[in-house]
C-alpha cells in the first residue's frame, strides 16, 4: 500500500540520516582529539620557550656580572684575558639561546595558524556537510 511505501520510504531516509549523524559525530571526536594534541604540542612549545627565556636571563646576568668584575678589577692580564674569554663565550651561548628562542615562538606561532586554519576549515567542511543533504 502507498502509506506502507510512504513509510519504508521514511525509515529508509531515517536510516540514511542516522548514518550520516554518526559518521559526523566520530569526525568531531577526531578533530577533537586532534585538536588536544595539538594544544599538548603547544603547551610543550610554552614550556620550552619560558625555560630558554630564564636561560636567558640568567646568562645575560652572568654576563654583566663577569663584565662588572673586568671592569673593577686591576687583574693581571692572564685574568683579564680569561674573564674576556669567559664572557666571549656566555654571549656565544646567549645568542645560541635567544635564536632558538626566536625559533620556537616563530614555530609556534606558525603551527597555531597552520592548527587553526585546519580546524576552522574541517569545521565549515562539516557544516556544510551536515547542512546540505
Amino acid at each position: 500500500s502507498e502509506t506502507t511505501q510512504a513509510a519504508v520510504a521514511r525509515w529508509e531516509e531515517e536510516k540514511r540520516l542516522q548514518k550520516r549523524i554518526e559518521g559526523l559525530k566520530r569526525k568531531i571526536e577526531s578533530q577533537s582529539a586532534s585538536a588536544d594534541n595539538h594544544e599538548k604540542q603547544m603547551k610543550r612549545a610554552q614550556d620550552t620557550i619560558a625555560e630558554l627565556s630564564k636561560e636567558r636571563s640568567t646568562l645575560t646576568s652572568k654576563v654583566r656580572s663577569q663584565a662588572a668584575q673586568l671592569s673593577k678589577v686591576g687583574a693581571t692580564e692572564g685574568a683579564t684575558s680569561a674573564l674576556r674569554s669567559e664572557i666571549s663565550r656566555l654571549n656565544e651561548e646567549l645568542l645560541l639561546v635567544e635564536g632558538e628562542n626566536e625559533r620556537l615562538k616563530k614555530e609556534t606561532s606558525v603551527n597555531l595558524r597552520r592548527q587553526v586554519e585546519e580546524l576552522s576549515q574541517q569545521l565549515r567542511e562539516a557544516q556544510r556537510g551536515g547542512g546540505g543533504s
